[in-house]
């Protein structure tokens, strides 16, 4: 059958026995080690078809001629050696694959300011298939906005992926911006399209690793996403490791995994809402080695602009020990849960359960940049005892609760001191400006009081009043009586007579219930059950031998708030070992 007229691009793949000749152009020189035949249907197979695919340059200008010659899909090995270029505008896929020692360095920007003009690679063409940097050092020389720049406005898209790469733009003069991976827009409004992978690279930039805030000059990068892995972030600056919370939209997808972040600036910086995806996993966070404090800096691991009343789509593993978390809220809500790894966090409201690496230094807070400033962060609440059991005639009986955790989660809980240090006017980030806010400083993180606050107590729908004889809050039934005392986080429970109650503690509040539960918006919930059984007439009153269950200990405020209060309800606790 005859070939039909259409034209059709054939690409047969012809695997030499050696290494051709190299080829020589006006531009520069490579050494061919692997040809494509590109034809049509239409036409006889012919040397004249025969275009690089796989390429071996050992020089600047070879690497310009062979990026202009290879066909898409082909690939460019660069020896070791010094490889000085200006500005690359690739517009097709290839992979540029360094052997030990190639190093990239791009020219300085000495005019940059003036001019405009910068250097670097710039990925603004679409094109099909995934343009690769290999096991290239990619370096800037002086004031270079960045090493590449992602700027594609086309929604056929892009992909670009960097495999086992170090970038280094640490030579800045003046107080300009110098990041590694850049997707800055300075002038208007503008639609990114683009795909960006890094995998096991290391990244040292001034300014942003990866991100953009020029002039916050920010495109919408909804339709992109950034997945990284196996990375080293290294902010020599007092700069972030990944920049993206002042786009007008976020990522479509933010996927972080595996990689370590260290320096003196912040660690990953993003918006969350329902529209995006954010994955933030088993990533080591290590800010405060340089700087050995967080006091006088914005220091932190990330920072979230959240309008749901979840950090990220999924946040596990991470390590914050000594670390500072900041979401700014946008969403009316009295509290935000940090997914503690300490905490017995709800899956419902709590990142689905998940879990990271924390200690008495993990610090949470929340930025007085979101919309909603009064908000609080905690990572848990619990009563301590989930059920109580009596006899008509005993006496009292106390148990305790707690926010966050009993010794060790956060800087606020009412066992652990409240760091006022952390909060003061050299840190900026984390308190309001007095003069710029009408002279009201906001203190970020929920301590006691603050998380007392906004917790609603009931005993059987009765709601607790204050009460000058109880010095608490108290509230009664027929058979009980409960007095709370806020002030050091300890419940009394008196029986009065045969029958049940439940202690109901509603922490947050906002919005209406979402699931049908007595949740209030994204509130937590804890109850305490009191059983009163009538007294066994056969019982013998003088009779104290042990039936098997031990009583419940009375104690005292001093007492709850020893060193270790969980000893004293370990036989009782719903989280007992």
């Amino acid at each position: 059958m005859k070939p039909t007229r259409l034209l059709i691009l054939i690409i047969t793949v012809i695997m030499l026995s050696g290494i051709i000749p190299v080829t020589a152009s006006a531009e520069g020189s490579y050494t061919v080690t692997q040809t494509a035949l590109i034809c049509t249907a239409e036409h006889e197979h012919t040397e004249a078809c025969r275009r690089p695919l796989c390429v071996t340059v050992s020089d600047s200008a070879g690497l310009l001629a062979a990026m202009n010659d290879v066909v898409p899909g082909g690939e460019i090995t660069l020896k070791a050696g010094i490889y000085n270029l200006e500005s690359v505008e690739p517009d097709k896929a290839l992979t540029l694959c360094g052997e030990e020692g190639a190093i990239i360095v791009f020219a300085p920007e000495t005019d940059r300011n003036s001019t405009g003009a910068t250097n670097g690679f710039k990925f603004t063409k679409p094109f099909s298939g995934q343009f690769t940097l290999s096991n290239l050092t990619i370096n800037g020389s002086g004031n270079n906005l960045a090493l590449i720049r992602l700027a594609n406005t086309s929604p056929e898209g892009m992909k670009l992926s960097l495999e086992n790469c170090r970038l280094n733009n640490i030579r800045q003069s003046d107080a300009t911006y110098s990041h590694a991976v850049s997707f800055e827009y300075k002038n208007g409004p503008a639609e990114y399209y683009f795909e960006l992978m890094v995998k096991n690279c290391y990244i040292n930039a001034t300014s942003y690793s990866i991100g953009s805030g020029l002039d916050n000059g920010n495109p919408d990068v909804s339709r992109c996403s950034l997945t990284v892995s196996g990375t080293v972030f290294d902010t020599t600056g007092d700069r972030n490791g990944i920049y993206n919370i002042h786009a007008p939209k976020p990522f479509a997808l933010l996927d972080v995994q595996d990689s370590e972040f260290k320096g003196a600036g912040g660690g990953i910086k993003y918006i969350y809402n329902d529209t995006n995806t954010v994955r933030i996993n088993n990533n080591q966070f290590l800010l405060k080695e340089k700087q050995g404090d967080f006091t006088g800096s914005s220091s932190y691991a990330i920072m979230a602009t959240v309008s749901g009343w979840n950090y990220a789509t999924e946040m596990k593993g991470n390590n914050f020990k000594g670390q500072n978390c900041i979401a700014a809220v946008l969403k009316d809500m009295e509290v935000i849960w940090f997914p503690d790894g300490q905490a017995v966090n709800s899956p419902r409201l709590n990142n689905n359960g998940d879990s990271n690496i924390t200690d008495a230094g993990s610090r949470y807070t929340h930025s007085v940049w979101g919309t909603n400033r009064n908000i609080s962060v905690l990572t848990d609440f619990n009563i301590i005892s989930g059920e109580m059991s009596f006899t008509v005639g005993d006496g009292a009986q106390t148990t305790g609760y707690y926010f966050n955790t009993l010794s060790s989660s956060g800087a606020y809980t009412n066992y652990t001191d409240y760091d006022a240090q952390y909060f003061t006017q050299d840190n900026p980030r984390h308190v309001v400006n007095t003069a710029a806010r009408g002279g009201v400083t906001y203190i970020t993180l929920a301590d006691f009081e603050k998380a007392n606050a906004v917790t609603r107590w009931n005993l059987d729908g009765i709601p607790f009043e204050y009460s000058d004889a109880d010095n608490g809050f108290s509230a009664e039934t027929d058979a009980v009586k409960v007095i709370i005392d806020k002030t050091q986080g300890i419940i009394t429970v008196i029986p009065k007579a045969v029958g049940s109650a439940v202690l109901t503690a509603v922490v947050g509040g906002g919005e209406d219930s979402t699931d049908g539960t007595d949740h209030i918006g994204n509130a937590k919930t804890d109850r305490l059950y009191i059983t009163v059984n009538e007294k066994n007439p056969d019982e013998d009153p003088a009779d104290t031998s042990d039936t098997g269950a031990l009583p419940y200990l009375a104690v005292s405020a001093a007492a709850l708030l020893c060193c270790a209060p969980h000893i004293l309800y370990k036989h009782h606790s719903k989280n007992a070992a």
